[in-house]
This record gives C-alpha cells, structure tokens and sequence, in this order.
C-alpha cells in the first residue's frame, strides 16, 4: 500500500497531460516537479510550447514514453489498431492509463500488422497502472473492443 500515493501523483500528471492547458509557445520552463512518495517527475514546456515529462526520479523509474490521442482528431475503431508509439526509447516495466473515451480498448504491441493484445483498458483507464514488460523498440498501439472512439483523449505513461 506505500507506493498507493506514487499512483494517485500519477494519475493526476497523467490528467493534466490530456486535459489541462498548459503554457503559451516560447515560455519554457518548470511546470511542475513533484516528489510524492519517491517518485520526482518533472514536467517542462519547450520552446515550441509542447508538454515534455522529464526521464529520471528519486525512486529509479524513469520515464520511457508518454503518448497521448485526442479521439476527435484521431478516431479509434473496432478495425484496425491506431499507433500511439512508433518506437520505444526503452524497455518499460509499468504503465499508467488514463482515458475519458468511454468505450472498452486493447492495448497492443508489435508491428502492424501483427500487434499482440497485452490487455483491455476500460472507461477511465487504470490508475493503479500494470506491471508490463515491453522491450525497448517496439511500437504500442490500441483498437477499440465494443465501440467507436470518438471522443475524449487517451494519456498513457510508461515507465521502466
């Protein structure tokens, strides 16, 4: 149960990520930089203006990717896996999900074409996030299970 608070830090980074507004272009700087329960996960704006969470923490995880989707730009549908990651920089041995799409998704990884399902992630994501080991290049990618989505955003964060 102690690492419960590094969870709930997680999920509430992974909330600001896919819905709060964060700076204006040409304002870098710390956004924020916490350390909850052992885990320090800053988070900075680029130049360009672009959110960047920052490898590195007290607790020997690092981040390894952060992807987001914001289904009215990019639909997901119940027929072909949409990629969230080209490439992992890393191996990853956890990962956090948040989504507010309101339709049941599979998380997959490999190539396209050949994606293997690693589990369902179900409306309003997993907070406690999943222990999962994925090698370090691989892509990462979801389908929808029962319904369209069309709507809301997906943020996942994978650490190793």
């Amino acid at each position: 149960m102690e690492d419960r608070p590094v969870k709930h830090w997680l999920l509430s980074l992974l909330f600001l990520v896919a819905f709060l507004p964060v700076a204006r272009a040409g304002s870098p700087g710390t956004l924020i930089s916490g350390n909850n329960g052992g885990v320090q996960v800053p988070v900075a704006v680029d130049s360009a203006g672009v959110l960047q969470v920052a490898s590195g923490g007290s607790s020997g995880s690092s981040k390894v990717f952060l992807a987001t989707n914001d289904y009215s730009s990019t639909n997901v549908t119940t027929s072909a896996y949409v990629q969230l990651v080209a490439s992992t920089s890393g191996a990853v041995n956890h990962v956090y999900i948040f989504d507010s799409s309101g339709s049941t998704l599979v998380l997959a990884v490999g190539g396209s074409g050949s994606e293997v399902d690693q589990f369902y992630i179900f409306p309003g994501g997993i907070s406690s996030g999943v222990p999962l080991h994925i090698n370090a290049g691989s892509r990462i990618s979801i389908k929808a299970v029962d319904t369209n989505a069309t709507t809301g955003r997906i943020a996942i964060f994978g650490l190793n």
